[in-house]
C-alpha cells in the first residue's frame, strides 16, 4: 500500500495527452528521489467509488505512457504523480487524462438572455464532465436569417463563428437587422470532433 506524504503547497492539475491507447503523461526531475517515480490512477466501478491502481518508473524516468485494458475511449481517468524519497512518497501532481478522445455526447443548453433592434445575448450551460468525450476546445456557433431548414431571404448566408475560450457560456451577437427572425446552432467541440448542437429555431429582432 503506497503512503503519500503531500509536500507544501497546492498540487497543480495538468492535463495528459491521449494516446488512443494511453495517457501520455510527464514530470519534471526530483534530485532528491532515490526509489523512483509512481503514477497512480483509479477506475470507476460504481458511483463515488473506484479502484486504485499505479505503476512504477526509475528515477531517471520523467516521461510514461499509461495504459490499461480497462481505459475506455472518452472517460476521463485522474492521475496523481509521486516521488518516491526517504521521507516517504510525496505529490508531484495531477493529472487528467483521456486514452482517446471524442466529440462531446450531448448539445449545450442554449438560450436568449436579450434582444434589441441589432443584437441578441445568448448563454448556455457547461457540459457535464461526464459527458464532454474529452477535453473541450471551444464551441461552434452558427446563425443565418429566416427558419432553419427554409429556402433563405436572397442574399443572407450562414454565419460559422468559433468560440475558442471553452469557459465562455455567453456571447453576445452584435450588428443584426431589427424585425428580422434568425436561427442558431451551437456546438461543443474537443480534440476528438463536434458534439450534437443545440438549436434555437428562430428569435426576433425588434425595431
Amino acid at each position: 500500500m503506497l503512503q503519500c506524504k503531500q509536500i507544501l503547497g497546492t498540487a497543480t492539475t495538468e492535463e495528459g495527452f491521449a494516446t488512443g491507447d494511453g495517457v501520455s503523461i510527464d514530470w519534471r526531475p526530483d534530485p532528491e528521489v532515490i526509489c523512483g517515480y509512481t503514477v497512480r490512477w483509479c477506475y470507476p466501478t460504481r458511483p463515488e467509488h473506484c479502484a486504485v491502481d499505479w505503476e512504477t518508473f526509475p528515477s531517471n524516468v520523467t516521461l510514461a505512457v499509461i495504459k490499461s485494458a480497462l481505459f475506455q475511449p472518452g472517460l476521463r481517468y485522474n492521475f496523481s504523480v509521486l516521488a518516491c524519497k526517504d521521507s516517504g512518497y510525496q505529490l508531484m501532481k495531477y493529472v487528467n487524462g483521456y486514452s482517446k478522445e471524442l466529440s462531446p455526447r450531448v448539445k449545450p443548453k442554449v438560450k436568449v438572455e436579450h434582444t434589441t433592434s441589432d443584437s441578441i445575448l445568448i448563454s448556455w450551460e457547461m457540459l457535464p464532465v461526464s459527458d464532454r468525450g474529452g477535453f473541450l476546445k471551444g464551441y461552434l456557433l452558427q446563425f443565418a436569417k429566416g427558419e432553419e431548414g427554409r429556402i433563405q431571404p436572397k442574399g443572407s448566408e450562414t454565419v460559422l463563428f468559433n468560440i475558442s475560450e471553452p469557459k465562455q457560456t455567453k456571447l453576445k451577437i452584435s450588428n443584426l437587422q431589427g424585425r428580422t427572425s434568425y436561427h442558431l446552432n451551437l456546438s461543443a467541440y474537443t480534440a476528438g470532433g463536434i458534439g450534437p448542437g443545440d438549436s434555437l429555431q428562430q428569435f426576433d429582432t425588434f425595431r
